[in-house]
């Protein structure tokens, strides 16, 4: 009997870190980072979620100036896997960005473009650390 709760415990305490493992594991959250604006590297926070789909989507911000930018983001298509290909839109038009998130989903290396043009501007994040209150 006490050989069975030890393994009821110990599939119970896997099951619990395997799913807040889980949680993480997906591109959702605020990213704070950098992209290229006017020629210059601009401080970004990038936020993303997801649909009941698994589709991407988003927000971000931007220093643009003395001024912030605000901006959507929204996946194009379907991708499986840690690359995603999304559409942008602000005050400047949209394009295409395409990031490539680290295994864990806590930073993102990407390149983006505008209108159809071919993706060659950085845009760069990783998960926002949270302050201590």
């Amino acid at each position: 009997m006490r050989s069975c709760a030890i393994v009821l415990a110990a599939l119970l305490t896997t099951s619990s870190v395997v799913a807040s493992a889980g949680a993480e594991s997906r591109p959702t959250g605020r990213y704070c980072g950098k992209l290229v604006s006017s020629g210059l590297l601009v401080d970004a926070e990038t936020t993303f979620s997801t649909d009941e789909d698994g589709r991407v989507f988003g927000s971000y911000q931007f220093r643009d100036g003395d001024a912030v930018t605000d901006g959507r983001l929204q996946e194009i298509g379907r991708d499986s896997g840690r690359t995603k290909s999304l559409r942008w839109t602000d005050k400047y038009g949209n394009g295409r960005l395409v990031i490539i998130f680290d295994p864990s989903f806590a930073q993102f290396d990407g390149h983006w473009g505008a209108s159809d043009a071919v993706p060659d501007h950085r845009w760069v994040g990783q998960r926002c650390q949270e302050p201590n209150s």
